[in-house]
C-alpha cells in the first residue's frame, strides 16, 4: 500500500497545493493546481488565419519530404 499526503507549500511567493508520496527511497512532491489556475481548452486555440494556396502547398511538401 502506498501512502501519500496533501498539503500547502510556498513557492515563488505563492501558496500552492501539493501531494507528497514516496517513490523508491525519495520523497516526491507533485504540484497540483487550484481550480482558478486551470484554463479551459478553448482559451488555448490559436486564432483563425487566412492561408494562400501556395502556403498550404509548401506546408504539405515539407510534410511529405522525409529528409
Amino acid at each position: 500500500m502506498q501512502r501519500s499526503g496533501a498539503g500547502k507549500y510556498a513557492w515563488s511567493g505563492r501558496e500552492r497545493l501539493g501531494l507528497l508520496r514516496v517513490k523508491d527511497d525519495v520523497i516526491v512532491l507533485a504540484a497540483m493546481r487550484w481550480p482558478d489556475e486551470i484554463r479551459g481548452p478553448a482559451e488555448l486555440l490559436p486564432e483563425p488565419m487566412e492561408l494562400t494556396k501556395g502556403e498550404i502547398d509548401g506546408a504539405l511538401a515539407l510534410m511529405d519530404d522525409p529528409g
